[in-house]
């Protein structure tokens, strides 16, 4: 059998079912051999002879007979209870179907919105980085500066003295520390997106914008400095 268990089709088994004896069926010998009848009732019901003879089957089939009439049911029952667990099921589907997936296109609009937020903020972290980065600038030269004179003039007093070798010495410490000043520098920078940077100056305030994304009063026409 190929052919899908139609409603319909459901319905007729288990009519058929339910106006059969009920069950199970067992073996009354007072009304004669093979005799089968339901006694859970409040009388008997018989069903009548059934032989099923001495086959390898024969077992096999006289408790397949005699609980039919139960399994039926309770399979219909079974299959109703899943037939109303996938329509509700496809009920859910439908209204999510109604509710959501109709608004995607609202949904993508909302989401872009939010993600273009989100890179004006970080656009915004990246200036306020950088402002603080311009405050300290002078400080961390003046630092810098402090430590080339010190070094340069502990290099000068090593070559005075005849110490050729500590001047040298020195003279290679002090690139090491120009270097990590040069790499410090880069990394601020490119986490700052310094490349972009650019100073506006309107009414005697500065004011720090950025290529296409600008905070000035006059926006891209500000006087750059």
């Amino acid at each position: 059998m190929t052919d899908r268990l139609s409603p319909q089709h459901e319905t007729e088994i288990r009519e058929r079912a339910e106006a059969a004896t009920p069950g199970p069926w067992v073996e009354y010998a007072d009304y004669g051999k093979d005799f089968y009848a339901y006694t859970g009732g409040p009388y008997l019901r018989g069903v009548g002879t059934l032989n099923f003879g001495d086959g390898d089957d024969a077992d096999a089939d006289l408790e397949f007979t005699q609980n039919a009439r139960e399994d039926v049911l309770a399979v219909a029952a079974e299959l109703a209870a899943v037939r109303a667990e996938r329509d509700e099921a496809q009920a859910r589907v439908d209204e999510v179907e109604r509710r959501y997936i109709f608004n995607i296109a609202d949904l993508r609009r909302e989401v872009d919105h939010h993600k273009a937020g989100k890179e004006r903020w970080r656009k915004r972290a990246r200036e306020a980085e950088a402002m603080v980065y311009e405050l300290k600038r002078p400080a961390i030269e003046q630092e810098r500066n402090e430590v080339r004179s010190s070094m340069t003039c502990l290099a000068s007093e090593a070559e005075s003295e005849g110490d050729h070798e500590g001047a040298a010495l020195l003279a290679l410490e002090l690139d090491k520390y120009e270097s990590k000043w040069r790499s410090q520098d880069e990394a601020m920078r490119a986490r700052i997106g310094a490349e972009t940077n650019e100073h506006h100056t309107v009414d005697g305030t500065r004011y720090l914008c950025h290529q296409g994304d600008h905070y000035c009063p006059n926006g891209s026409e500000g006087a750059s400095s």
